[in-house]
């Protein structure tokens, strides 16, 4: 059975990308990111970490 290690909550005006900046990263751990997470940059930065994620695809995306 597995935990989460880490949890960030924050008051609802907080935009969720937000949080990208306050994750404690861990290499080869996996996060599930919802669309609010959408941040190119930032996943490109975890992914370089070797750390693995999923996302919500937002709507339209090219």
């Amino acid at each position: 059975m597995q935990i989460p290690t880490f949890i960030h909550i924050t008051e609802a005006k907080v935009h969720d990308v937000n949080a990208m900046d306050v994750i404690l990263y861990k290499t080869g751990a996996y996060y599930i990111f919802d669309r609010g997470y959408y941040d190119l940059k930032g996943l490109y930065h975890i992914d370089l970490i070797d750390v693995y994620f999923v996302i919500r695809e937002k709507s339209r995306l090219n």
